[in-house]
Formats: C-alpha cells, structure tokens, sequence
C-alpha cells in the first residue's frame, strides 16, 4: 500500500501512510492555491512512502514547495491499539492471565480489557501500573527508532 494524501480543507492535509496509519498536517504561508493542493498532496505522501521523520518532511516540503507544514497529529485510535496490543503481548509473554495482570496492578479487569482492544484511553498512571507488573516503564521514543526497530524485525 502506498501512502496518501489529500486537503481535507484549505491548510488541513490528511495522510494515511503505508501502513494505514492517519495523521493531520497544516501549511502555513504562503496558501496553497486549489489547483496545486492534489500535487502538494502527493509530494507529501510520497515522502511519508520513504518514512522520512516529520522534521526531514517539514524541510523537504519547504525546500521543494516554498510552503511550510507542522503537525501530524495522530488518529489516537490508532495509538491505543498499538498500545493495547503491546501489552497484551507482554501479558501473553509472561503468561499472565487478563485477570491476574488486572489484580497485580489494582485496575478494573473490565478496563484492562478495553485498553488492550484499544478501546479506552489510558492515562499514565494506570500505564504506569501495568508497565511495572509486566517489568517495564514507560517511556518516549523517538518515532524514527521505532520504525527502524519494526524494519529490522
């Protein structure tokens, strides 16, 4: 699957990436004139097609257009999937079941149950607690990290 892109309005681009993941961009001045947006578009899809990180897109698109981008905010959906399902596969790692995992970490089963279906958004506390019954912490990692991990697996 490649990548796509289209203005959702006049300075708002929605981008799908390769992986079917959705983000938002905004340019600033200059505006891009109508009969250029799908052109625009799919210049900027196809930098997400070679997994640039956002700062190098930001760039490439100034450098290439004259028109400045920033955002990329995240379908959060997407996020609270890819973090549920991670820490079912810690769980099913250590061979805990749903409901021990919920007990050791003093969170409604119910709960643990959405947050793995990416169903419920979860705050940092109980990220926190679950992290640490599963032997972890949490943390922030940079996107191009990931994404070169995921590349070498």
């Amino acid at each position: 699957m490649k990548s796509e892109a289209r203005f959702v309005d006049n300075r708002t681009i929605e981008v799908i990436n390769y992986r079917g993941e959705e983000s938002y961009v905004t340019t600033l001045l200059p505006v891009v004139p109508l009969e250029e947006q799908q052109d625009f578009a799919n210049l900027l899809a196809s930098y997400y097609d070679k997994d640039y990180s956002l700062y190098d897109i930001q760039c490439r698109m100034v450098i290439q257009t004259g028109v400045s981008i920033f955002g990329a905010s995240t379908d959060y959906s997407t996020e609270r999937k890819r973090i549920g399902a991670k820490i079912r596969q810690l769980r099913e790692e250590k061979e805990l079941e749903a409901k021990q995992l919920a007990r050791m970490a003093n969170i409604d089963p119910a709960n643990l149950s959405r947050i793995e279906q990416g169903k419920y958004s979860v705050g940092l506390d109980i990220l926190t607690k679950i992290s640490q019954v599963l032997g972890m912490k949490v943390d922030l990692v940079h996107m191009d990290i990931e994404q070169s991990t995921k590349t070498e697996q």
